[in-house]
């Protein structure tokens, strides 16, 4: 049973740190889509998103239940420099 529920741990592990990278590797496109907002990765694809991380946690966990295996990240607003 331990070895069980270790093995699903672990599986979750993967999973997030799958789902990492690839937010990582995807860091500057989603900044042009969600830019100040917080970015659910999950399967490594963004799956939700809102300007209130708790807002949008309530809707992962009614949609997923468990969200162990979620990135949750906030994405910086796009940086626009002006010449002068």
């Amino acid at each position: 049973m331990t070895r069980i529920i270790l093995q699903s741990e672990s599986e979750k592990l993967k999973k997030f740190n799958e789902n990492l990278k690839w937010f990582q590797a995807h860091y500057e496109e989603l900044t042009d889509h969600y830019g100040g907002e917080y970015v659910a990765i999950h399967n490594n694809q963004p799956v939700d998103h809102d300007r209130d991380v708790y807002t949008l946690m309530k809707r992962l966990k009614r949609e997923y239940g468990d969200l162990s295996p979620i990135v949750i990240e906030r994405v910086r607003a796009q940086y626009t420099s002006y010449a002068i």
